[in-house]
């Protein structure tokens, strides 16, 4: 019998997606809109799940990633890779990581804006606009405040899928 060849690509190919380069240049906009505000890396997780998922926001620009069901998970998921990303990034300085009273705090260096202003791609364009967007929306709002509108969405955002098909079970011919 002829064996199927996989569609996923060889384990030795990196893979961007959600990995700390991708994690860690959208933590660039979203402190380099910050700036001068600091930030720790909960609040950052947050920030860039509604970064990327913008239109689960009433009110909200459309979201630069698909609307995937269960995409909530993706900032309980990401912790990891975002502080990773964070500090290659604060190895080239265009990151800042202090110590503080309150534990670490991240922070737009005096090179963060700079070299994400040299980025053409309609992508980062769309980063920078939803940056500006999330720090006007969010930029003042308390961690515990952050905290209680993810865990009240957690259930809503994402489940089209499991709503649609749940739907469409209740429907008979």
């Amino acid at each position: 019998m002829e064996q199927i060849k996989s569609l996923a690509p060889p384990n030795n190919i990196p893979r961007p997606f959600n990995q700390p380069l991708e994690l860690g240049l959208r933590a660039l906009y979203i402190l380099g809109a910050l700036r001068p505000l600091k930030t720790d890396l909960q609040r950052l997780l947050f920030l860039d799940y509604i970064l990327v998922h913008s239109a689960d926001i009433e009110g909200g620009p459309e979201s630069l990633h698909a609307a995937v069901p269960y995409r909530t998970g993706e900032w309980l998921a990401h912790k990891t890779n975002l502080e990773k990303g964070l500090l290659m990034f604060a190895a080239k300085e265009l990151v800042t990581k202090e110590f503080s009273s309150e534990g670490i705090v991240y922070f737009a260096s005096d090179l963060t804006i700079p070299f994400t202003d040299h980025l053409s791609s309609s992508y980062s364009k769309a980063l920078k606009s939803r940056a500006r967007w999330l720090v006007e929306r969010f930029g003042q709002t308390s961690l515990e405040s952050m905290s209680k509108l993810m865990l009240s969405n957690i259930s809503v955002w994402g489940s089209e899928m499991q709503q649609m098909s749940n739907a469409r079970n209740k429907i008979t011919p």
